[in-house]
């Protein structure tokens, strides 16, 4: 595998094993391939020009290729590749320009003699064989070099975006810096950029531009291709991160309604450019980050945006009063200035200034560009969250926590009371049992038993037994009882 700048991307592939019997187990293999870490700082090419007689004996371009980088290890007697760098092979052409550099040879400074001793190694091995046919002229053209690279990008959602290349990103021997230089941006995946996407390139100008929404947050990679006149390119990975909008109660609201279409605004990078430099101009302000746009809502695309020049700590009203006296008339219509300044770019059909913050409150005075339709006779006064939250739940609160507590007391005044039924007396009498221990049995333990049949009757200690009968005689003339 040799990946040339060409080829930085991530590159998704399929490893797929199959056996004897047909079954086969597959794996998604992605490789990824980033810049070497000395190819900012080059300081020398050697471009060897072949003519390859049997080019069909090797499998693949990659296999003579790497026979070449053997070859010149051996030439320069390295015990392996590993100080070779390849820069660049043309595939295309014949004869075959081989590039590549030495990563031995030092890179703070210009090293003239060892480049010299490097290159006399190569022109002696060419002359001590026989040439086989005519000498051909070497190419003088080279590709172009990355020097003061981009590398990373900020950008916060809002505001706008507007990053030119340095002239140093690149240098070319026989073009000179980027402004020679015709650069484009790619995606990883060295597809071009969708017209939608927030960050756009200008090839012209050579600068970086866009406004990030909400759903642009986040990280992303590009690259920045270089390209000379001859065809020959070099590439720049690098990275853009969106952050968020920071949170900040501004002073005032401003509110356009445009006469275009929704959908073409929201997705028009360069629309919503051209947007915040006519409201530049149309304030005077120089500083582009000063505009900060907020949502816009579709329909009669309204856009919002508000001036990170006013201060937050107090109220301006002076400044608010000046911007809308350039706004708007005294009348409260559109001044003459907006439609001059916004054109038919942006023919704006109304406006409306709003105070926030510290400014809620003061006398600014502000129009919105359409009110609301009268209420009918019928029609209810809409209710804010607020005033549902006071009207409905804080008085059901209220009395859901009345009726609990009314159930809590109810509930212990009846048990306080069927623990008074079951009491025997009051305290002292309880306490009198206790003393004399004379033991308390309630009515219902009492047990109904029969009185046996053979009691002894009960003799008290004054009672006596009862006299025996007295005795009589018995005559002779009696009857003597039946037997």
């Amino acid at each position: 595998m040799r990946p040339l700048d060409e080829n930085v991307s991530r590159w998704p592939y399929l490893l797929e094993a199959l056996d004897s019997e047909g079954a086969s187990v597959s794996q998604t293999l992605e490789i990824v391939v980033q810049h070497h870490k000395i190819h900012r700082t080059v300081n020398h090419e050697f471009s060897l020009h072949l003519h390859i007689e049997k080019k069909f004996d090797f499998p693949s371009a990659v296999d003579w290729e790497l026979h070449v980088l053997e070859g010149l290890a051996r030439l320069y007697g390295d015990p392996d590749t590993n100080q070779i760098t390849v820069r660049n092979v043309t595939l295309h052409s014949d004869p075959i320009v081989f590039t590549w550099t030495n990563d031995s040879i030092p890179r703070r400074h210009c090293p003239r003699q060892d480049i010299d001793n490097l290159f006399k190694v190569y022109i002696i091995a060419i002359q001590c064989e026989a040439p086989r046919g005519p000498l051909l002229t070497p190419q003088q053209n080279f590709p172009p070099m990355p020097r003061n690279q981009v590398d990373h990008i900020n950008a916060t959602v809002g505001q706008l975006l507007v990053y030119p290349v340095p002239e140093d990103s690149f240098y070319d021997p026989e073009d000179g810096n980027s402004r020679n230089l015709k650069l484009s941006l790619l995606t990883m995946d060295r597809q071009t950029i969708s017209p939608d996407n927030w960050l756009q390139f200008d090839t012209k100008n050579q600068e970086f531009y866009g406004v990030p929404s909400e759903g642009d947050q986040g990280r992303r990679e590009y690259q920045l291709v270089c390209e000379d006149s001859a065809g020959q390119t070099a590439n720049d990975g690098l990275v853009v991160v969106v952050h968020p909008a920071p949170r900040v109660q501004y002073s005032v609201e401003f509110v356009m309604k445009l006469n275009i279409d929704y959908s073409t605004y929201k997705r028009s990078s360069s629309l919503k450019r051209k947007f915040v430099e006519k409201l530049c101009e149309l304030f005077n302000e120089r500083n582009l980050s000063a505009v900060a746009l907020g949502p816009v809502t579709a329909g009669s695309t309204l856009v919002t945006w508000y001036n990170r020049s006013l201060s937050t700590d107090t109220c301006p009203e002076a400044e608010i009063r000046s911007l809308r006296h350039v706004l708007m008339s005294d009348s409260g219509g559109l001044s003459e200035r907006v439609s001059a300044v916004m054109g038919s770019v942006f023919p704006v059909m109304s406006a409306e200034v709003a105070p926030l913050g510290r400014c809620q409150g003061e006398l600014t005075i502000h129009h919105a560009p359409e009110g609301p339709p009268p209420p009918s006779d019928d029609s209810r006064p809409v209710i804010s969250s607020d005033d549902y939250l006071v009207t409905f739940i804080v008085p059901a609160v209220i009395i859901a926590v009345m009726l609990a507590l009314a159930g809590a007391v109810a509930c212990v005044l009846y048990r306080r009371r069927r623990t008074g039924k079951m009491a025997v007396g009051d305290e002292d009498e309880r306490q009198s049992f206790r003393n004399k221990g004379i033991p308390v049995i309630f009515q219902d333990e009492l047990e109904d038993r029969p009185d046996p049949g053979d009691k002894s009757p009960v003799i008290m200690k004054e009672e006596k037994p009862p006299l025996p009968p007295p005795e009589y005689q018995r005559g002779s003339g009696e009857l003597s009882p039946p037997p």
